[in-house]
């Protein structure tokens, strides 16, 4: 890598992708920065559970129409979030999976 270049190594707490970040340590190597940042996640749980929040009321909006569940079945958000419906397996990927 060129000098002055940086790599954040984000699975640090899994081993690492750089065999030379040293964990939970910010430091200088052949001129790249390589920061090594412990628990990412365990850093923003506030941000995390807003995120993962606002991801799901967006979904149950696009969901919904005038406070009830309206899906539209030839919806491509739809036919990947629903695994069954009336009773019926409906999800592509779960039944090829089974073979049906």
């Amino acid at each position: 890598m060129k000098p002055g270049s940086v790599i954040v190594d984000i699975s640090i707490d899994q081993g690492g992708n750089c065999e030379i970040t040293e964990p939970g340590e910010t430091a200088v190597k052949h001129g790249v920065t390589i920061e090594g940042i412990k628990n990412i996640p365990g850093m923003l749980p506030t941000s995390s559970t807003w995120m993962f929040a606002h991801n799901i009321y967006n979904l149950v909006k696009y969901l919904t129409k005038d406070g009830a569940i309206a899906l539209d079945m030839d919806d491509e958000i739809v036919q990947g979030t629903l695994t069954t419906i009336d009773g019926k397996l409906v999800h592509k990927g779960a039944l090829e999976a089974m073979n049906k």
